[in-house]
């Protein structure tokens, strides 16, 4: 599983947050460590000047919903950086759990389904920091088209000096851009890692799949070439016996993703909630032609994409795990002998609960989830606007 994210632990280990695994020189481990906690650092700083900012400044609430998507987006970064560091052990046995032999392909076909599973982890790696960084980029390059006397950082925080001068604009600015490239990159990576991970237990449904639907045929190919029954019963035991492990390894392997990640999904299902309506009503206060409506509107859309892949993935694996016994349920069981068909018989019994991602165990990871996020920031805008008029 390291190998298939590879680019995605890359970045997060240029960021501070994942000690490469191969690592073994203490010196080397220990000089990590020292990075890691300038990164913690910088990023809690900011958190902090934010917090100060907010707490000395009078109520004025149009300021106040201007800061208020990158103060919980950098609220957001730290604590996702905090949990994927303390569940660096817990990452590791995850990707050992892929490694079992029954979770590995056995031919061309089960090949090419993991094959198509991590290309398309590589796409939207891809996709999901062209589009963070885009939207970083916009963020950046606002103050230098902004006038002297008009110019803001990017970051809204409380500073003891005054930053109108050039001189202390630039280098504030200089000081804020590294610890958001940062976040940025973590950010949108370590949703990338935790799609993918989800990702995977689709990809090792459809195997599963895939060698239960075939197992007629290959009993049928048995009888043709006149080998004895004896050993096409062993056959058949044998096949379903490693099946029902992988089936029961597949329960145990989401269910230890969920609990390695529940944390990281409830603190991105609450903020984005929060930090979709904060934006919308920031795009009816700005300027169409303007770069700030730009980076707010990359903003919204890197928001939904990061949370909508949490749901869409959430929503593959039960829908594959559901579809699993109907397969199970439309082969030619006539083939098979009566004890296969009891074993078949409990797999699909065992498919009947749906394999279900859920977020801090009250909401189901689904696309009506998703729904009711936007429901809820619709609401949550609706507040904001009245408030504000």
């Amino acid at each position: 599983m390291m190998r298939k994210l590879t680019f995605a632990f890359k970045v997060l280990s240029m960021c501070g947050v994942w000690l490469p695994v191969d690592w073994t020189s203490p010196r080397r481990i220990f000089y990590y460590k020292i990075f890691s906690c300038v990164v913690l650092i910088a990023c809690y700083t900011i958190v902090t000047l934010q917090c100060l900012l907010l707490s000395v400044t009078e109520f004025d609430f149009s300021f106040i919903a201007d800061i208020l998507f990158t103060f919980l987006t950098s609220i957001t970064v730290c604590t996702k950086t905090m949990n994927f560091i303390a569940k660096r052990p817990d990452v590791i046995r995850l990707a050992d759990m892929l490694l079992l032999g029954c979770c590995l392909p056995r031919d061309k076909e089960e090949a090419a389904i993991q094959k198509q599973c991590d290309e398309f982890i590589r796409v939207f790696t891809i996709a999901l920091n062209i589009m963070a960084q885009s939207t970083l980029a916009c963020w950046l390059l606002i103050p230098l088209f902004q006038s002297p006397e008009l110019r803001s950082l990017p970051f809204q925080i409380w500073l003891p000096y005054d930053t109108r001068g050039s001189r202390n604009f630039w280098i504030t600015y200089a000081y804020e851009i590294w610890p958001m490239i940062m976040g940025v990159l973590v950010n949108a990576t370590v949703d990338v890692v935790v799609s993918g991970f989800i990702l995977q237990a689709c990809a090792q449904l459809d195997i599963l799949k895939y060698r239960l639907t075939r197992l007629p045929e290959l009993v049928k190919q048995a009888e043709e070439s006149n080998a004895s029954l004896v050993s096409i019963r062993k056959f058949e035991r044998t096949t379903l016996e490693m099946a029902s492990r992988h089936h029961a390894h597949i329960i145990e392997y989401v269910r230890n993703v969920n609990e390695t990640f529940n944390m990281i999904i409830v603190e991105q299902f609450f903020a984005s909630s929060l930090i979709l309506s904060v934006i919308i009503y920031a795009l009816t206060k700005s300027n169409v032609n303007t770069l700030q409506y730009v980076m707010d509107v990359g903003y919204l859309l890197c928001m939904l994409a990061e949370f909508f892949s949490y749901c869409w993935f959430g929503n593959e694996i039960t829908l594959k795990s559901t579809e699993l016994g109907l397969d199970i349920y439309r082969i030619d069981w006539t083939l098979l002998s009566a004890e296969a068909s009891r074993n078949l018989l409990f797999i699909m019994l065992r498919t009947s609960k749906p394999i279900v991602m859920s977020c801090g165990h009250f909401v189901v990871l689904n696309v009506e989830s998703f729904k009711s996020i936007l429901k809820v920031s619709y609401s949550a805008f609706n507040f904001l606007k009245e408030s504000a008029d």
